[in-house]
């Protein structure tokens, strides 16, 4: 089979991930429809993910110092929207739970550290981290906090809505720049093949991390608190 054209093969990606999770359950925007520890549980879990896209993001410009200069820009842009996202999410904590959250207390689940700390710093090629990390697993979180800014106004869960549609339109950004580079690489059959590989091992491995929390959260004891 002949190659795509790049812009076609992004088209493709997303007809991809399209496919594959209509066969399954998207558990990742339940985790905040919980109230008390389980909520709890939720924000600390996603500041800690929001911490180590910052941290794999920030690497970036080590590893792969041959990356274009407006490439460049845009990670440093995205590194410092990822620590946002941490801090905006510690926020929530705060208000909510009246806890001033340390990450370096705290340990994430499995899943999290294999996806963040463990698969993404092992992509040693450029193109297959952004197709892996943004175009895979941003473009996954885009849809979780799309979901979250409904069901929270939906129920006056102001803060958390607040939040999410404040980190909506800076996901789009992140997806985005992840086919952006994509598209710059996916240039004949052979980089296509790869490049999808990375797409789906990088969809599963975020999946498999939303999926860990979730499960830890349904392990919890039920308990209340005021929602933010």
């Amino acid at each position: 089979m002949a190659a795509m054209t790049p812009k076609e093969f992004i088209q493709h990606l997303r007809k991809v991930y399209d496919e594959i999770i209509s066969q399954r359950t998207f558990v990742y925007s339940e985790w905040f429809k919980e109230s008390g520890d389980r909520l709890r549980e939720a924000y600390r879990q996603l500041a800690c993910a929001e911490y180590a896209s910052s941290w794999v993001h920030a690497t970036l410009l080590e590893r792969f110092p041959d990356l274009d200069l407006d490439i460049k820009t845009k990670v440093a842009r995205q590194v410092w929207e990822e620590a946002r996202h941490c801090k905006d999410i510690k926020s929530l904590l705060k208000e909510a739970f009246d806890e001033d959250f340390a990450l370096q207390d705290y340990t994430p689940v499995e899943e999290m550290t294999a996806c963040f700390y463990e698969y993404y710093p092992s992509i040693d090629d450029p193109a297959g981290y952004f197709a892996a990390h943004n175009a895979a697993g941003e473009r996954t979180a885009l849809r979780m906090l799309e979901k979250v800014g409904a069901f929270a106004r939906e129920l006056g869960m102001h803060s958390l809505a607040r939040v999410a549609d404040k980190i909506v339109p800076e996901e789009r950004f992140h997806v985005r720049l992840g086919e952006q580079v994509v598209e710059k690489y996916a240039t004949t059959e052979e980089r296509q093949k790869k490049l999808e590989e990375y797409f789906r091992v990088g969809l599963d491995a975020h999946w498999n991390y939303t999926e860990g929390v979730y499960r830890k959260i349904n392990s919890m004891e039920k308990t209340h608190s005021v929602t933010t």
